[in-house]
């Protein structure tokens, strides 16, 4: 009987310590080392945490701590504001046990987003620019390259493993050209007619963080929302909804919805950029709540 009383006492510890390995805050592949945060602004932060369990986050740039509460799926979201450019800088995430992202910069952070334009790297055979992929590292710049995923619905994470790397060779080669040539411009301050306060952006110390997230030969039609789209295209609002919910209800569906004409086959190139090209920018801004250079 003694051994028994024993084993479950045992058991009980055990299920309590795996509750406790469990509780340890998650985050999103583009939250993590070596980040770079906007600075001067409230940015975002969300991850998650055991249910219901409170999250306290301490940014090394200040004294000032957050707490938030996950709700019942486990989700967090926090506003942190951040400091004038600079770093290296910490964040420490704790639901009763810690998580620490270090190598944080704050300074610049740029989507790069688009079709083969924006997608073309060194590896596509570039010849002009190229020595200077292959030799120079630059400290200041970060790169992260969001995987390309197909979804119907918004991603809670992402399709493969992905993270922020430093601006050298072995990661330069494979992001976009014109991304990296943006960013190297910026510090240098050159080829940029900005005027006014916006010639804060010629500084050459301010660190850069870039996104990737780009697909070539992907219609415009497909960086919109489904509800966008809609809007911009009535004769889709059908279709978009029978889509929605043959995905909310499967086995109501008796026959996939077609949504054939999200390529621009039934269209003229120069329509479809003209109809589309401004919406886009319309969710970006609805989405990221910032203007675009």
């Amino acid at each position: 009987m003694k051994t028994i009383v024993r084993k479950v006492f045992l058991m009980v510890i055990l299920a309590c310590i795996w509750a406790d390995l469990g509780a340890k805050v998650e985050l999103p592949a583009v939250i993590g080392d070596n980040m770079v945060l906007q600075r001067n602004t409230s940015v975002a932060l969300w991850g998650k945490a055991r249910p219901s369990r409170k999250v306290v986050i301490s940014p090394s740039w200040t004294s000032v701590k957050t707490t938030v509460t996950a709700d019942s799926d486990g989700k967090w979201s926090a506003k942190l504001q951040t400091p004038g450019a600079g770093g290296p800088f910490e964040i420490t995430f704790s639901d009763g046990e810690n998580l620490k992202i270090s190598n944080i910069l704050i300074g610049e952070v740029w989507l790069c987003s688009g079709q083969s334009n924006m997608d073309m790297n060194y590896g596509w055979g570039l010849t002009r620019g190229k020595e200077d992929i292959e030799t120079n590292v630059y400290d200041r710049i970060r790169l992260f390259d969001d995987p390309n995923a197909l979804s119907f619905t918004p991603l809670d994470t992402l399709s493969k493993p992905a993270e922020w790397t430093p601006c050298d060779f072995a990661h330069a080669k494979s992001f976009s050209a014109a991304g990296y040539f943006f960013a190297q411009a910026l510090q240098r301050g050159v080829g940029f007619p900005f005027s006014g306060k916006d010639r804060e952006h010629r500084l050459g110390d301010v660190p850069i963080g870039l996104i990737e997230a780009t697909w070539s030969g992907s219609p415009i039609c497909t960086w919109l929302s489904g509800e966008a789209y809609s809007g911009a295209d009535p004769e889709f609002a059908a279709k978009y909804d029978a889509l929605a919910k043959a995905i909310a209800e499967p086995a109501s569906c008796k026959k996939p919805p077609q949504l054939s004409f999200w390529t621009p086959a039934d269209y003229s190139l120069r329509s479809v950029y003209q109809s589309f090209v401004p919406i886009v920018c319309t969710c970006y801004l609805a989405l990221y709540g910032t203007r675009f250079a």
